[in-house]
């Protein structure tokens, strides 16, 4: 950076002869050390006090800020034979600028948000931004991509600015530029230019469509955005072809819970709290309300702020219909309401599912019940149990410690048993769950591990049909492990042994997969058989002595 202040960028004269030459020009940006004879950045302190405590200008941030800023834009600038400079002098900022130019490249859009309002009025910044903004990107503009560029081959490369990741050869314009980096200087000037689309889309390096409004909305830059709603509220007004960009644009700001943005998008009136964005998801629709959206990215804030404003519990539906291509992927379902899965997860059931116990919690604070039972009579342990591969990740065992203990010191009970007398043990065999770490918990905290179903059932019993269609049968171990009774037999007489022995004959031999499976279920259920028998016998010859 040094290097870079020692030519004048209005003159092209070498400034710097002196170290109190080099003191006057940087400002309050580095200091002279004479004991130790060096040059060293100012603290932040002693910056602090010239910007509050001196009365003059160039102390200021924005003056600073607006100075760096000129400083990196000159040596695109100069870079791109934008301005014209004699041979000697162009030697010298060439040796000066090498090291500066990469510093400059990532660095002159933070300037430029910092010296805001003030770098309206540099001609530098204007020259880098050009004219005939319509027609493409200026020189200058092209030489800062290139800076930023890291090329995969001679003519192919990625330019990353911010979270994203553009190709050279289609690089955003000046306006996206602005949006990304929150350049509202700029933003206000260039929106005078009628030339310009600001709803335009503009693909990323692997093919994804964002929208200016989207990415403001995503670094919550709020001024920008409420510039956006005032400016062209009629194209974001529902039914336009606007509305989805700023859905889009809302429900990513939830997602990264920019609770101002999404508080500004509202107050607006365009979107109701309790409106449904509908999506593709694993090739179904999937429909949810900006709440359920909130607690699927674990943003508890963002939670508390939508529960305040209104927002009600209804989480997500899914349509049974697999999508098609060229359908709208912010659709409605509005006329698809009845074709939705039977399973339409609520919020407080997704944050249950997720074991997020702070959103849990932030919902009880909302006065929402949490001893809530669905249609079956399911708790929210047997919510827990059933799972949701969209939903459940790999969780620890302490997870699941936390939300089961969090729900029954709420009064949700451990043993509760749905219309059909299963309990969340019966729900969770069912499924293809984190059943390993999930069970040992349940029963830690009191499940109870022999309970019978309507049908006479245990866990245990009702695992052994399963075995054979999903493959479980570690998880008979598991059980056996944990206390399960083999013995007890269910309302047509059968034990969890006698099942497995009828599947296992009723097998033929050349199914040699289905046929072992059931050998194995066989052979571990008679051998505890055999140990319980054994234990028999030795407490009646412990008594009789």
């Amino acid at each position: 950076m040094l290097a870079a202040v020692t030519v004048d960028i209005d003159t092209n004269e070498v400034l710097i002869y002196t170290i109190d030459e080099l003191l006057d020009i940087c400002c309050n940006l580095i200091i002279f050390d004479e004991e130790e004879r060096i040059l060293r950045f100012a603290h932040l302190s002693v910056r602090e006090f010239l910007e509050k405590s001196v009365p003059r200008d160039d102390f200021s941030l924005q003056s600073r800020e607006l100075f760096l800023m000129n400083r990196c834009l000159y040596s695109f600038l100069y870079e791109s034979h934008y301005l014209a400079i004699s041979r000697e002098q162009s030697d010298k900022i060439i040796l000066q600028s090498e090291v500066f130019t990469t510093y400059a490249g990532y660095f002159w859009p933070e300037n430029c948000k910092l010296g805001q309002p003030d770098v309206v009025t540099s001609k530098f910044l204007k020259d880098f931004i050009g004219n005939n903004l319509d027609m493409g990107h200026n020189a200058p503009y092209k030489k800062w991509i290139q800076t930023i560029t890291h090329y995969d081959t001679e003519d192919q490369g990625s330019c990353y600015i911010e979270s994203y990741v553009f190709n050279t050869n289609s690089p955003p314009s000046m306006s996206e530029i602005s949006c990304i980096y929150g350049l509202t200087g700029i933003i206000m000037t260039l929106q005078q230019d009628e030339i310009i689309d600001w709803n335009a889309p503009m693909k990323d390096e692997f093919g994804v469509i964002h929208y200016p409004l989207k990415c403001a909305a995503k670094a919550g830059y709020v001024i920008i955005v409420r510039q956006f709603l005032s400016r062209y509220s009629d194209h974001y007004t529902k039914g336009s072809t606007g509305h989805r960009i700023l859905r889009l644009s809302l429900s990513t700001a939830i997602k990264v819970s920019k609770i101002e943005v999404v508080k500004t998008i509202l107050d607006y009136g365009m979107i109701d709290v309790n409106d449904r964005l509908t999506k593709k998801f694993r090739g179904r629709y999937v429909s949810r309300i900006l709440l359920s959206i909130a607690v699927r990215y674990n943003a508890e804030e963002m939670v508390k702020f939508l529960l305040q404003y209104g927002a009600d519990l209804s989480g997500e539906t899914r349509s049974v219909t697999p999508f098609f291509d060229g359908d709208n992927e912010l659709e409605g379902l509005e006329d698809n309401h009845e074709s939705v899965h039977k399973q339409n997860l609520d919020s407080l059931e997704i944050a249950v599912l997720q074991c997020d116990t702070a959103i849990v919690d932030a919902f009880c604070s909302s006065w929402v019940d949490i001893m809530v039972k669905d249609s079956s009579g399911a708790t929210l342990i047997h919510c827990l149990a059933k799972g949701d591969p969209g939903y459940m990740g790999s969780y620890y065992s302490l997870k699941y410690e936390n939300i089961i203990q969090y729900l029954i010191w709420k009064g949700v009970d451990i043993a509760a048993i749905d219309k059909y007398q299963c309990t969340a043990l019966h729900v969770a065999v069912n499924y293809d769950n984190n059943f390993d770490k999930l069970v040992p918990v349940l029963v830690n905290f009191g499940m109870p591990m022999n309970a019978q179903n309507s049908e006479g059932d245990t866990a245990l019993s009702m695992l052994v049909n399963l075995a054979l269609i999903r493959k479980f049968r570690w998880r008979v171990s598991l059980l056996l492990s944990l206390g399960a009774d083999f013995s007890i037999p269910n309302n047509d007489g059968l034990t969890a042994l006698d099942k497995a022995e009828k599947l296992h004959k009723e097998i033929h031999p050349k199914n040699y997969q289905q046929w072992a499976i059931y050998s194995y279920i066989v052979q571990i259920l008679t051998a505890a058989s055999q140990d319980k028998a054994v234990e028999d016998i030795w407490r009646l010859f412990v008594d009789d002595s």
